[in-house]
């Protein structure tokens, strides 16, 4: 069965009840267990993914063979577009980090919705053009910011995929370890013990193994914008 909300997630913005309902009936329904793999990068693109349910850990190979952390994605975004647009492979490789589950569309099937529904094409374009945004716009920082402000911006990035208040403050609901999180802000695993040292020391954060809690939103806002450190 698939959930109501399904027909308000952003790639069916626009689209009439009819087209979202015919939309949703072309496609298959699939579930991945927690460390569970829905593709790999390198791996032929044959689907197209929306997320339904759950959690997934977007990674890419670096030169060494070592796994990097890209990003996360939630309940209504898409994965593999990949295989619209030409590429034969996907790019990276997705993880569930929860039990999750998705509804998938063969390749030649979603073309054929891209063309009965052009509403459906600007709306999978428009979220391709907002992801090449967030690649610049992350390019940007690891140029021109300091360690504290890229470390302080993923992690309230973070907060935004998954977040949890608690009684000492909000927590990143995620499994992260320091060396993603130094993967996801382009620095190193030195680096980010030391920041995350020192903004413990003056109660910002509080972390341990893979859990990261922020107890001073604000301090860590400021830090980003440069007005403390």
């Amino acid at each position: 069965m698939i959930e109501e909300n399904v027909f308000d997630f952003a790639i069916l913005s626009g689209l009439s009840e009819k087209a979202k309902e015919g939309i949703i009936k072309s496609a298959d329904h699939g579930s991945v267990k927690k460390k569970g793999k829905l593709f790999l990068e390198g791996q032929t693109a044959q689907r197209f993914y929306l997320v339904l349910n759950g959690k997934f850990k977007l990674t890419k190979t670096n030169d060494d063979g070592k796994s990097v952390l890209i990003r996360y994605a939630g309940p209504g975004e898409i994965l593999g577009a990949t295989s619209l647009f030409g590429e034969k492979c996907y790019g990276v490789s997705a993880e569930a980090v929860h039990d999750s589950s998705v509804l998938s569309w063969p390749k030649g099937v979603i073309l054929e919705a891209l063309r009965v529904y052009p509403q459906l094409t600007l709306n999978i374009l428009k979220v391709v053009i907002d992801r090449f945004e967030e690649v610049q716009n992350r390019l940007l920082e690891l140029y021109s910011e300091d360690l504290k402000k890229r470390i302080g911006r993923a992690l309230l990035r973070l907060t935004a995929y998954e977040r949890k208040r608690v009684s000492a403050g909000i927590s990143i609901d995620l499994p992260i370890s320091r060396e993603e999180l130094a993967q996801y802000a382009c620095t190193t695993l030195y680096s980010v013990s030391r920041i995350l040292k020192d903004w413990e020391s003056k109660g910002w954060i509080a972390s341990r193994r893979k859990k990261i809690v922020i107890i001073d939103p604000d301090a860590i806002d400021d830090v980003t914008k440069g007005s403390t450190g």
